[in-house]
């Protein structure tokens, strides 16, 4: 089955109950098997829309009942949490040298999942996480790693040869995410500034940085980056080849514009520099008036990250709430509130 809100209905009460310090202190939590009569009599009762709290707290069952049940129904699942969909994104997520990299692509790719499917996902990691910082029950996550690479990662029907090739690939993603449970759900910072930008400049694109005043030079973000420490590129699109070489130099002849437009800002305030501002201004008019956005075709334009990105984050949380939007609203005020210089990407 694929997860749905009834998923997270049987799965939730098991994961509240093992966050219990008593249950996290259980040696080879997860490892070691329970009784398998109550844990069928349990996972019974969960598929069936039963309200175990009162049983759980009660004590009948074990912490190694529950968690032998939360993965059984994990196993059930039509495809990993993570799904089938983007497996091949996260395999090369430990070809990257920079831990930094790795999380950022990671924050990134989450962001792609199914709504259900990502809190689930930030449930299970903040459960691992704790078990894996309890030094009583010998739980490392390169352990946790191992065993819920097949739930959280692994492909359904992946044979098993091919399965001994990837395995040790697996385990270390998954143990990074455990590691990183606490980070990992956040936006980042390159995006939120991106769409606080992008939003501030579609509502007010008329902030005059060097005069604090209203006019018609825009604000060109561009956060501190360091070489050895690049943000992931947040514009990519998601189109055939060709569809991706125009995107491509369409950004190129937009980073131009932008290069020509800062080099005129940053002239003495002539009459000069206004007759170029005008000119600037009502060619980017007429080429805007002109493009192929503004025309009938428009769902052939291309779709780019940033705006997918903005869409999907709204549609994840809309259900379970987030703090991604506080984040990028804090940004926002930021920027109107800042006095950023114009400055131009390499």
């Amino acid at each position: 089955m694929c997860i749905t809100q009834q998923t997270i209905d049987q799965i939730l009460p098991l994961i509240n109950y093992l966050k219990n310090d008593s249950n996290l202190k259980q040696e080879g939590l997860f490892r070691k098997s329970g009784h398998i009569g109550r844990q069928k009599l349990l996972k019974e009762k969960l598929q069936n829309g039963e309200d175990v709290k009162m049983e759980l707290e009660s004590g009948i069952y074990s912490a190694h009942d529950c968690a032998s049940v939360l993965k059984a129904l994990l196993s059930e699942l039509q495809e990993p949490v993570l799904t089938e969909k983007h497996y091949p994104a996260h395999c090369q997520v430990t070809e990257m040298e920079l831990e930094s990299k790795q999380l950022q692509t990671l924050q990134l790719l989450l962001q792609l999942l199914p709504s259900e499917n990502l809190f689930l996902l930030q449930c299970l990691l903040t459960l691992l996480h704790k078990v894996a910082q309890e030094p009583a029950n010998k739980m490392t996550s390169e352990n946790l790693g191992m065993l819920f690479a097949p739930h959280l990662l692994m492909p359904r029907k992946m044979r098993p040869s091919e399965l001994q090739t990837v395995v040790g690939n697996l385990t270390k993603i998954v143990s990074f995410m455990i590691n990183n449970a606490y980070e990992l759900f956040k936006l980042p910072r390159p995006l939120i500034c991106d769409i606080a930008t992008y939003w501030t400049q579609r509502e007010e694109p008329s902030i005059d940085n060097s005069q604090n005043q209203r006019t018609n030079e825009p604000i060109l973000y561009q956060s501190p980056v360091n070489q050895s420490d690049a943000p992931i590129n947040t514009s990519v699109t998601f189109t055939d080849r060709e569809a991706s070489q125009q995107a491509a130099t369409k950004t190129d002849t937009e980073m131009e514009l932008a290069q020509l437009y800062a080099y005129v800002s940053s002239m003495p305030s002539l009459a000069k520099k206004r007759k170029l501002l005008k000119q600037f201004n009502k060619a980017k008019s007429v080429a805007l008036a002109s493009s192929p956005a503004s025309s009938s075709n428009r769902h052939k334009r291309t779709k780019s990250f940033g705006d997918s990105i903005k869409k999907i984050i709204c549609r994840n949380h809309q259900r379970h709430g987030s703090s991604h939007s506080l984040q990028i609203q804090r940004e926002m005020e930021n920027l109107k509130n800042s006095h950023f210089p114009v400055s131009v990407g390499k």
